[in-house]
C-alpha cells in the first residue's frame, strides 16, 4: 500500500495561505480571514493591476501565444504564483498526481468535507456542520450543504461520496491508487437522502476528518477510465469543460509552461475575489526570485533555503 497523506495534508496548510489569498471566499460557515496578514503575504504589484509578463529570451517565461488574454475577473484580477515543479498528471488520487505541486490545482477545484484552518482546527467546509458519528458501532453522517452545487448546476450530493469512496477502493485501479487508508475501513454507506450520507466503518478511525479531503463528481466520472480521464484536466469528459465544485475551475495546461484556473461563477459559498490564478512553472529559483522581485510574479513555493530569506526580506 501506498501512503500519500503526508504530502497531501503537509500541502493543505500551504494551500490555506494560497486561497485566503487568492479565493478570499465570503462562505457564511467558515471562520474570519484576517486579510491583513493575507495581504502582507504579496509584493507591492497586488493582485488587481498585476500584469502579464514581459517575455524573454529564456524558456522559463512562457510567450504570449501560451498565455493568452487574462480571464475577466471580478473585484481581483490574476494572481501569478511560480512553482519550481510542474505536475505530472492532474489526478492527485493516482501514484503518479501524488506530489504537492498537483495538490495545489485540485484543492481549488474540488470540494471538500473538512479543511484545514490556520491555527490546525479542521472546520466544516462542504458539509453543514460538524458530521454525525456514533461510536458503537463507527459510523459518520455527513449532511451536504443545500446550496453545494458543481458549476455545470449538478448538486453536490450523496453519490459524490460514495462515489469516491467506491473508487478509491476498487480493485481495478488497486495498483495505482496512492492510498486507501481509512477508506478500507468503511464497510457499507447508507444514502439517506440526496444531501445526506452515513459510512459505517469497521473499527473506529480516529483521523476520520482527514477523509474525503477532495470529492469527486459521480455525474461526471462514472464509466470513465479512472487511471486516464483526469492526467490532462479537471474536465467532464464528455464536454471537455472543466469541471469543479470548488472557488477555482481548471482552464488550460500548456505543458512545460503554466496552467490556469479561472473564478468558479457558480461557486456556491460566496463571490471568488481574483479572476484567475497562473502557475508559472519555472525549475530555477534564482529566476522565481528575479521575477518575484521585478512584479513578474505575486507568489512563489521554492524549496527551503536558508539564503532566499534574507533575499526576500530586503524585497
Amino acid at each position: 500500500m501506498h501512503d500519500k497523506t503526508s504530502p497531501r495534508r503537509s500541502w493543505l496548510l500551504l494551500l490555506v495561505a494560497l486561497s485566503m489569498v487568492a479565493a478570499a471566499c465570503a462562505g457564511d460557515g467558515e471562520p474570519a480571514v484576517d486579510e491583513t496578514a493575507a495581504e502582507a503575504e504579496l509584493p507591492d504589484v497586488g493582485t488587481e493591476t498585476a500584469a502579464e509578463p514581459t517575455a524573454d529570451d529564456t524558456d522559463a517565461t512562457p510567450d504570449d501565444e501560451a498565455t493568452g488574454d487574462p480571464a475577466p475577473a471580478g473585484e481581483g484580477g490574476t494572481i501569478l504564483f511560480g512553482d519550481e515543479q510542474e505536475p505530472t498528471i492532474l489526478n492527485s488520487f493516482l501514484i503518479d498526481g501524488n506530489s504537492l505541486v498537483t495538490t495545489k490545482v485540485t484543492t481549488n477545484v474540488l470540494p471538500h468535507a473538512y479543511v484545514i484552518q490556520p491555527d490546525f482546527s479542521l472546520a466544516p467546509s462542504v458539509i453543514e456542520g460538524e458530521a454525525e458519528i456514533t461510536e458503537d458501532p463507527f459510523s459518520v453522517t455527513y449532511t451536504i450543504r443545500e446550496e453545494a452545487v458543481w458549476n455545470d448546476g449538478t448538486p453536490v450530493s450523496a453519490d459524490d461520496f460514495v462515489f469516491t469512496w467506491e473508487t478509491l477502493t476498487n480493485p481495478d485501479y488497486a495498483e495505482q491508487i496512492t492510498s486507501t487508508d481509512g477508506y478500507d475501513l468503511i464497510t457499507d454507506a447508507e444514502v439517506v437522502d440526496e444531501k445526506t450520507v452515513t459510512f459505517n466503518y469497521s473499527e473506529p478511525y480516529a483521523p476520520w476528518r482527514l477523509l474525503f479531503t477532495d470529492i469527486m463528481p459521480a455525474h461526471v466520472l462514472e464509466g470513465q477510465d479512472f487511471l486516464t480521464v483526469w492526467n490532462d484536466g479537471i474536465v467532464d469528459p464528455e464536454s471537455g469543460e472543466g469541471i469543479s465544485g470548488g472557488p477555482y475551475v481548471f482552464d488550460e495546461w500548456t505543458k512545460g509552461q503554466q496552467l490556469r484556473l479561472v473564478a468558479n461563477t457558480e461557486y456556491w459559498d460566496g463571490d471568488v475575489a481574483v479572476g484567475e490564478i497562473v502557475m508559472r512553472y519555472v525549475g530555477d529559483t534564482t529566476t522565481l526570485s528575479q521575477q518575484f522581485r521585478g512584479g513578474e510574479i505575486n507568489m512563489f513555493d521554492p524549496q527551503p533555503q536558508i539564503e532566499l530569506v534574507d533575499t526576500l526580506e530586503a524585497l
